[in-house]
């Protein structure tokens, strides 16, 4: 049924004063001074309550893109692309609103299907010289994860189809320009302003790729781009000359920087003992509908055409309570931990690589239990903000075969911090170098521990599945 304009607020503003002087008296005066800002301030609560109640009415469009990397699924998008279908102005819903969304969407019957679901923010205001987004990490469950590498390496592509400029200064860009850490030469940073080649928005089109093969990103040059995730800033840069790039496959290699000592709950650390879960929350709206009255959350609308900047409470975060970086020299108590599981013992090796992994290195990781193990070692006591468990059988030196039970997902085809735990795991074992492939469910990733520095690098194709349009209704989305 067709909404009558005549109750829409957006089609009945008119103002209608009563200015009638025909009495000789000054009761029939118009009101004026204080009366005449009391009747504006009235019009303006009428117009806001009518705004609700049409928001309330309406239903929410989302354009995404469905990605993946080695079976690994994802559904990315920025937090422009939620709107309302009615005037297509843009929806803002709190954290718990995103993480229905998330549930809603990873559905494999009744949503699109995926893993996980990545949202595109700008970042907070103190990161704007460091980052040129935000990264919101959802797992199918709606929880929120610290990292997620092939994730972030999903995102450095759907930055680059979707032409998205960088909220990061010019400034802060060209005094980074000389940074070498990712150990490669990269002449054009995140001026994706620059870059106005419309082909990449429709890179499935038939009239313009006749081929797979046929590439559009062996027009670019390499980029570095700065994500600020719950775990820190991750680094990565573009790959356009990879061999094995096509129309829609773009390799990126990714920094998850140094592995970290994971504290248990069972441990003599007093600062470690008590760990509660990351605390992430997002403050209800105060009645001017802009500002926010939480200091986890700011809006710059200068800058970001109010939009919403997520900031993310680092009080218990695993990096700001310990930052102690693994490496070969370190303890071996730092990193071996004994679990219990029923009256089973089991040796596993404790990795932090901004998020929390469990790595088990076994002589067939095929014939292994994993949905067992993987759930009951996910949740154990000693993991307060659960973890992810790797099955690791060593092929060789510088091949392993890994598999995965993904915090807050189950089994999944792959997972880059995943990886790069079961690496850092088996050379502080002594089992494989410091690089190696490693072959999991979904494909191969190549994994390096970096010797001079001790950062973790990872590079994997990022690869687009489908680009597409879901509808939500208020009441879906109520919290």
């Amino acid at each position: 049924m067709e909404r009558d304009k005549t109750k829409c607020p957006f089609h009945n503003q008119k103002k209608s004063y009563n200015n009638n002087n025909s009495g000789n008296g000054g009761n029939n005066l118009p009101n004026t001074g204080n009366s005449l800002l009391q009747q504006q301030r009235l019009q303006q609560q009428q117009q806001q309550q009518q705004q609700i109640v049409f928001d309330e009415l309406s239903s929410i469009v989302l354009n995404f893109c469905k990605m993946h990397v080695r079976g690994q699924d994802f559904i990315v998008f920025h937090i422009d692309s939620l709107k309302y279908e009615s005037n297509n102005q843009s929806f803002r819903p709190p954290v718990k609103g995103l993480q229905i969304i998330a549930q809603n969407l990873c559905d494999r019957e009744s949503g699109v299907g995926a893993d996980n679901v990545l949202v595109i923010t700008p970042p907070p205001t103190e990161q704007l010289e460091n980052a040129d987004f935000q990264l919101l990490i959802f797992n199918s469950d709606g929880s929120l994860a610290e990292n997620c590498s092939t994730g972030v390496s999903c995102v450095c592509k759907y930055i680059i189809d979707y032409n998205l400029q960088s909220y990061r200064s010019k400034k802060s860009i060209l005094l980074n320009q000389q940074d070498t850490e990712m150990g490669e030469q990269s002449n054009s940073l995140i001026e994706i302003s620059n870059n106005n080649n419309n082909d990449l928005n429709t890179f499935f089109s038939k009239s313009r790729f006749k081929s797979l093969n046929q590439t559009p990103y062996l027009l670019f040059e390499p980029r570095n781009i700065s994500i600020y995730t719950m775990a820190g800033i991750q680094h990565c840069i573009t790959q356009p000359q990879h061999p094995k790039n096509n129309a829609k496959t773009l390799w990126i290699k990714v920094s998850l920087g140094n592995p970290l000592v994971l504290k248990t709950s069972d441990c003599n650390d007093p600062d470690t003992a008590s760990l509660e879960a990351n605390v992430f929350q997002h403050p209800q709206y105060n009645n001017d509908l802009i500002s926010y009255n939480n200091d986890q959350f700011e809006i710059d609308s200068n800058i970001f055409q109010q939009c919403p900047i997520f900031k993310l409470n680092q009080k218990n975060t695993i990096g700001k309570i310990n930052n102690r970086i693994l490496s070969t020299n370190s303890n071996y108590e730092d990193y071996s931990k004994m679990i219990q599981c029923g009256g089973h013992f089991i040796n596993s090796t404790l990795v932090s690589m901004g998020n929390p992994h469990c790595v088990l290195h076994l002589e067939n990781v095929e014939e292994f239990p994993l949905d067992y193990y993987g759930k009951v070692i996910e949740s154990h006591p000693i993991f307060p903000q659960k973890t992810n468990v790797e099955f690791v059988e060593v092929k060789n030196r510088d091949l392993l075969r890994v598999r995965v039970w993904q915090r807050g997902i189950g089994v999944t085809h792959s997972c880059g911090t995943g990886a790069a735990a079961a690496l850092v795991s088996g050379v502080l074992r002594g089992k494989n170098n410091r690089k190696a492939n490693v072959q999991m469910d979904g494909g191969t990733l190549e994994v390096e521990w970096r010797e001079e520095d001790d950062r973790v690098f990872i590079s994997c194709p990022a690869i687009t599945v489908f680009q597409g349009t879901i509808k939500f209704f208020q009441e879906e989305l109520q919290v």
